[in-house]
């Protein structure tokens, strides 16, 4: 269950991070963060992050995935919007709609709709962090990153909450690096520019110049063609936000041997994946092959019985194909520059997606088309 960040800093200091029981949990968080973008696009997200650093892009990834662990990142997202206040999504102060004119996904901020304290701030995270976890299925595969227009109209003092402020930051520079394209702080009065100061101090140089200030509505169509801005932010589009509770029958109604297949799957196609790897790089790393690869259920009532991991790597046959179309990473594209491993990555891919149908919660966005399934 989520927690506050308070409650992570203790739960780390109990947690032995040497353990193989919570190594092995970093291991197969890697890969469920990665499934929807491709691995080699989410270590680039960290290595452009540390300018090329790869040391300490790798040691940042690390503390992303504890922090992913610890909060259990796939867990809210099993839970969905259920767990979380109605208010913070029904009051329309965070929505996405459409895209900007380089292809970035666009997330809409009333600044004046968030009134500190009215919920507790662990609500406003979760929130968030369901948010950012949606837009990831969302993102041009292209352009995998997002645009932010902060509109501050009516903007007060009892909108300004320094705490999430803070939290929302660490997300951005530390455990989503390289989302955010461009943030367009629009119409902000001059009550927010002392409040800028001090935010300004807490963001790295990179996030920083990615903050442009506009002076009001009309300058928004500089970065968002007009007809895709909604009315209420000086464009012609006729998009209302307007929240769509959650029900539980709009989740996909798998059986424990359907979601166990699929895991099954899942994890076959991430040995081969891993294996191929391996086979490429393995004279390299300081570590066995056999220590890299995920336990398959062997249990009869999913599949016919097989002795070891290496005849289920051998004698794997796909599922059905998925429907969905895989990033650009892994669907052909440049990236590793070997076929054989580009195709595994393909797979890999499909078999998360099939999985991921089956366990993630629908949001909102689900609920109104946005997402591919």
């Amino acid at each position: 269950m989520l927690t506050s960040n308070e409650e992570i800093i203790e739960i780390t200091t109990a947690i032995n991070l040497d353990s193989k029981e919570f190594k092995q949990k970093i291991w197969e968080c890697l890969f469920w963060s990665a499934g929807i973008e491709g691995l080699d696009t989410l270590l680039l997200r960290f290595i452009v992050a540390r300018k090329g650093k790869v040391n300490d892009a790798l040691k940042m990834l690390l503390n992303a995935l504890i922090w992913r662990v610890t909060y259990d990142i796939e867990g809210l997202c099993k839970q969905g919007e259920r767990i979380i206040d109605e208010n913070e999504f029904s009051c329309g102060k965070v929505y996405f709609y459409k895209y900007d004119k380089q292809g970035r996904f666009v997330t809409y901020i009333h600044v004046s709709k968030h009134i500190k304290d009215v919920r507790p701030q662990i609500e406003t995270e979760k929130m968030t962090i369901l948010s950012m976890e949606t837009v990831r299925l969302i993102l041009n595969r292209d352009t995998p990153t997002a645009c932010m227009v902060f509109d501050m109209s009516g903007f007060s003092m009892q909108n300004m909450d320094y705490g999430f402020i803070r939290f929302l930051l660490n997300c951005f520079q530390n455990y989503y690096p390289e989302m955010l394209g461009v943030a367009l702080i629009v119409g902000a009065p001059w009550i927010f520019h002392g409040c800028w100061k001090i935010i300004k101090q807490l963001l790295d140089p990179v996030v920083a110049n990615k903050v442009q200030f506009l002076k009001d509505k009309s300058e928004i169509k500089d970065y968002i063609d007009e007809s895709e801005i909604p009315e209420c932010l000086g464009g012609t589009n006729k998009f209302n936000f307007t929240y769509i509770p959650y029900k539980e029958e709009d989740d996909v109604k798998a059986s424990e041997e359907e979601i166990a297949k699929a895991k099954r799957n899942w994890d076959i196609a991430k040995n081969k994946y891993i294996k191929e790897i391996y086979e490429q790089y393995g004279s390299q790393l300081n570590v066995k092959l056999e220590d890299l690869l995920f336990k398959v259920d062997n249990s009869s009532e999913i599949c016919d019985e097989v002795n070891n991991v290496n005849e289920v790597l051998e004698n794997e046959t796909s599922a059905s194909p998925s429907s969905c179309t895989a990033p650009s990473t892994a669907s052909g594209d440049d990236s590793f520059g070997l076929s054989i491993i580009r195709q595994t990555e393909k797979n890999l891919y499909n078999a998360f997606v099939e999985y991921d149908k089956l366990t993630r919660s629908r949001t909102y966005y689900h609920r109104a088309g946005f997402t591919h399934y």
